[in-house]
This record gives C-alpha cells, structure tokens and sequence, in this order.
C-alpha cells in the first residue's frame, strides 16, 4: 500500500492538536501555537498535512513553504528556528512513505531545496537511498519520578556541588509571573554572544510570542536566578504533553562562577518532579561543553535524525550560503 499526503486546508488549530494527542512523540513543536509563531516571526507559510495509509489517517506531517531569495524551499524546520524538532508523526513504516510522497509536491511546485528534523532516530540507509543526506544528532533526555530525592540522587556528585554553591552565595530562583523578564533576559543573550561578535539567535521579538502564546497556557516557564538582587541567569522551559523542554538558557559570563545556571535546572527539575511531569527533554547534546553541563543531572542520550535534500542542483550552493548566515545557537 502507497503512503499518501493530504493537506488540510481548512484544518481548526483544535482539529490539529486533537490529532496530535494519538503520538507519543508529538512535540510542543508540532502545535498550532509552535507553528503560528514560527509563520509570524519567519514569514512562512504553514501547512498541514495528514499522512494516509490504506485509506486511514496514520500520521500528520507540519512543513513549511517559504521563498528564500531565488529558492523554494519547504522545511520541517528549518535550522535557525530554535525548533529542534519537528517533522513527520507516524507508524515506522509510514515515515519514509510520507517522504517518499512529498515527490509530488516538490516536482508540482518546483521546490528546490528540503529539509527535516525528526523526533527520533530514522533508519538513512533508506533516507540517502532516497536521495536525502542525513546526520545523527543528540540530545539528553531525562526521566521525572515523583520523588525530588531521587531525582537528586540522579545528580552527579560535582552538580550537587554546583547547587549547593549557588544557594550558599546566597543566589535565589524566582519564576517570572509577566513579560517584564524580557528586557533582563535578553541583555543576558547579548553578553553570552557578545564573546563571539554575533546578535542572539533568538530574538526579542520572538521571547515576547512565544510568552504572549503560552503564557496564559501555563505552557511556558520561566525562571530567573538573582544575586544581591540583579539577575545573573535565566532560563525558558516548554511544557507540552508532562513533558518540559529546554528551549533556551542565558547568563552573564561574569557571574557564572556563582553556578546559577545548575540552581536554575534543578529548580526546574524539583518543580517537574513534584508536578506530575514524566519526562524533561534538555534539548541538544551536540556542542561538546553545553553536553557536558547537562550531562551532570543525570539523563540519557537520545538519537534522532536530521536529513536534507537538494531537490535541483543549484540548492546546494543557496544551503551553503543560508548556513554562514543563519542565527546560530
């Protein structure tokens, strides 16, 4: 049997979602709220597609189409939209069918270039076979229990002691309860980038969304790590399906000896435990020092597969191009 795509064109974000909920491995990437705020700040068109296998809706696939100078691309994301995951949600034996069936779309609208970021691993021997150039990412996953004490016994040793130092330098953790944490946290996001001459990947403007979005959702978290009053430290976590994700953290360099970036985790670690919530998604194991940091509250790494495909010849010179400029995280 032949995998098809049809594309919602009417779909109600409630009817998206609602379809959501049949995959555990469904993101907080994969909603209409992600995608809407995405479409905003990118301006990109959504798109919606549902993944049919003998005649039943097995799946659903979110893309995006965009025109990037001379180029058409759709994208599933794309890198530089601080969204590590998105991509198809099907059975195994669907996922490279969907793919397989995007033949259509690219060749009716003449795409040049596509590119995608599953939620797990893919096998890409079938993937490159199918034209597609792959790499294997990572990123930490941790499992939440009930119970504070054994999630800090999960801890290794020298984080405990990170914490521990924190608290002892008298740096405090507060949750932040409107908007107003932005203008601090993305000054912090200018002196951690500031070492490498480069603007914060991710924008004001895109703070400001994602917390006007998900804030009344009580989908969003945001923590700040204060010192003699002044925040040194913040962090931004997703919440979706018992699930919290990582999406951003920042500091200024110059208070880091303090450790309120291992406070900041594993106030967020004792509040998921004491919650309800099953699973912390640190997202991203890939930059050797940053891996090492997560590494010390005891997760586990994870496998999942990026793939890209130049559709025409000339895709591969217009990639090359977006990935000296895009924002970088």
């Amino acid at each position: 049997m032949s995998v098809e795509l049809k594309e919602l064109i009417q779909s109600t974000p409630e009817e998206w979602n609602g379809l959501l909920s049949d995959f555990d491995d469904a993101t907080v990437f994969h909603t209409v709220e992600w995608m809407r705020i995405l479409a905003d700040l990118f301006h990109l068109r959504p798109r919606f597609f549902t993944i049919i296998w003998g005649g039943k809706i097995v799946g659903v696939f979110p893309i995006f189409s965009m025109r990037k100078a001379f180029f058409n691309v759709m994208a599933s994301p794309l890198l530089g939209w601080a969204t590590p995951h998105l991509g198809p949600l099907a059975p195994e034996e669907a996922l490279l069918g969907s793919l397989i069936s995007l033949e259509r779309i690219f060749a009716k609208e003449k795409v040049d270039y596509f590119e995608v970021s599953f939620t797990k691993e893919i096998q890409e021997k079938a993937l490159r076979n199918n034209g597609f150039k792959t790499e294997r990412k990572w990123t930490y996953l941790l499992e939440i229990e009930p119970d504070p004490d054994k999630m800090w016994g999960k801890l290794k040793s020298k984080c405990r002691n990170m914490v521990r130092k924190a608290e002892k330098n008298n740096v405090t953790v507060t949750v932040a309860q409107d908007s107003s944490w932005i203008d601090d946290y993305y000054e912090m996001a200018k002196d951690v980038y500031d070492k490498s001459r480069r603007l914060p990947p991710i924008t004001k403007q895109f703070l400001q969304k994602v917390w006007a979005v998900f804030h009344p959702q009580r989908k969003v978290r945001v923590l700040l790590a204060q010192y003699n009053g002044k925040v040194i430290a913040g962090a931004v976590f997703l919440i979706y399906n018992q699930t919290v994700y990582y999406w951003d953290g920042v500091s200024y360099r110059r208070y880091n000896r303090y450790a309120p970036n291992n406070l900041l985790q594993w106030e967020l670690i004792k509040w998921a435990s004491e919650n309800g919530l099953v699973r912390y998604n640190m997202i991203g194991a890939n930059i050797p020092s940053i891996a090492k940091f997560k590494a010390s509250f005891g997760p586990k790494m994870v496998a999942y597969t990026y793939a890209y495909r130049n559709c025409t010849p000339r895709a591969a010179i217009g990639r090359s191009i977006y990935l000296r400029t895009m924002p970088t995280i």
